[in-house]
C-alpha cells in the first residue's frame, strides 16, 4: 500500500459517543488520498470497539490500543505520528468533525503557498452543527499571508485582541514535525500552541484561511477547564524552554514576555479563587493585589457568580 498523501491523527479518550461521527466526516472527505490513525489513550468506556468496528475491512484506518490511561493527547498523538505514513499531518480530535472538502481545499492551498503549515477557522457549536459562530470573526482574523511567531504567541496570551490561536487544527507537513520533535509529553494542556510556535521558531510557515473547515463541539466534557499551577508552571517553562533553544527575533520576544505575565496573573487568579473557595477571603485578596492584570479575570469570575445567585433567586414565571 502506497503511502497516503495525508495522515490525520486522532487521539481518543472516552470519546464512545462522538467518535463514529468524527470518523464519518474523514471519510466524507472529497480528497480520498489519507489514511486515519487513532491513538486510544487508555479510556474506560467503549471507544476501542467503536474504533475496531469502523476500522474493520477499511484497511486506510488503523487503532493503536495503549493500556496508560490518561497518558494525555501529546503522548497519544506522539504515538499516532509514529505510525503515520502520510507527507501531511493533520490532527481531528475525537469528538469534532470536518467539512467534506477541508483536508482536499487545504493540502492544495499549502503546496501552492510553499507553506509547512496551514490553518483555517474553527466553526464552534454544540449538538447541532448547522447552527454555530465562526471561532475568530472576519474582523479579526491576521493576515492570510505567513502568521509570525510574534503573531502567533500574542494571539495565545490573556486578553489578547484575537481568541486563542493555539486552538487552531493545523495541517502541518510530516518532516517539519520531525524536525523539532513532535508534541512536548510534559504538557498536559496547550500542547497544541506550543508545538506551533516551536515550528514557527524553527522557520516553518503557517498559511491561514478565513473559511472554517473544522468543527469544533462544545460540550461539558470538552469545554476547558480550570488549570491548575503546575499546569500554567508547565507552560511558562515550555515559553523559556522555546526562548532558550531557537534564535528568536526582539518581536517574538517581548511577545514571550506578554504571554509569561499573561501566565503569572492568571496563576495568581486560580490561587485567589482556590483560597476563595475555602474561605481564606484574606488570601485570595492577596493574590489579587499582587497581580492587578488578574482583576479582570476576578471581575468575570464575580459577574458569572452574581448571575447564577440571581437567576436561582428569580421568582418562578
Amino acid at each position: 500500500m502506497s503511502a497516503p498523501r495525508i495522515s490525520v491523527i486522532m487521539a481518543a479518550f472516552n470519546a464512545e459517543r462522538f467518535l463514529a461521527g468524527a470518523i464519518g466526516s474523514v471519510r466524507a472527505q472529497s480528497l480520498a488520498d489519507w489514511e486515519l490513525i487513532i491513538a486510544d489513550d487508555g479510556s474506560g468506556d467503549a471507544t476501542c470497539d467503536v474504533a475496531r468496528a469502523e476500522a474493520e475491512g477499511d484497511e486506510r484506518i488503523r487503532v493503536l490500543v495503549s493500556s496508560d490511561c490518561g497518558s494525555g493527547p501529546a503522548a497519544a498523538r506522539n504515538r499516532a505520528i509514529a505510525a503515520a505514513r502520510g507527507r501531511w499531518l493533520a490532527v481531528l480530535d475525537a469528538d469534532d468533525l470536518i467539512a467534506p472538502g477541508r483536508l482536499e481545499a487545504l493540502v492544495g492551498d499549502a503546496e501552492a503557498a510553499g507553506a509547512e503549515a496551514i490553518a483555517d477557522n474553527l466553526w464552534v457549536f454544540a449538538d447541532d452543527p448547522g447552527r454555530g459562530r465562526r471561532f475568530i470573526p472576519d474582523r479579526l482574523l491576521p493576515a492570510p499571508c505567513g502568521l509570525t511567531l510574534a503573531e502567533f504567541v500574542d494571539g495565545n496570551r490573556l486578553y489578547a485582541p484575537t481568541p486563542g490561536l493555539g486552538y487552531l487544527k493545523p495541517l502541518i507537513r510530516a518532516d517539519a514535525i520531525a524536525t523539532v520533535g513532535g508534541y512536548d509529553e510534559r504538557l498536559r494542556i496547550g500542547e497544541d500552541y506550543e508545538l506551533m510556535a516551536r515550528l514557527l521558531a524553527a522557520g516553518a510557515r503557517l498559511r491561514l484561511t478565513p473559511e472554517p473547515g473544522y468543527f469544533y463541539r462544545r460540550h461539558p466534557g470538552s469545554i476547558s477547564r480550570r488549570m491548575t499551577p503546575d499546569e500554567i508552571d508547565a507552560l511558562i517553562a515550555a515559553d523559556a524552554r522555546l526562548a532558550a533553544r531557537y534564535a528568536v527575533d526582539g518581536g517574538a520576544l517581548r511577545a514571550l514576555a506578554r504571554r509569561r505575565r499573561s501566565l503569572i496573573s492568571l496563576r495568581r487568579h486560580e490561587a485567589a479563587m482556590r483560597a476563595a473557595k475555602a474561605g481564606r477571603i484574606g488570601r485570595a485578596a492577596g493574590e489579587l493585589v499582587a497581580a492587578p492584570g488578574a482583576w479582570p479575570l476576578a471581575a468575570q469570575a464575580a459577574a458569572r457568580r452574581i448571575a447564577r445567585l440571581a437567576d436561582r433567586r428569580a421568582p418562578a414565571a
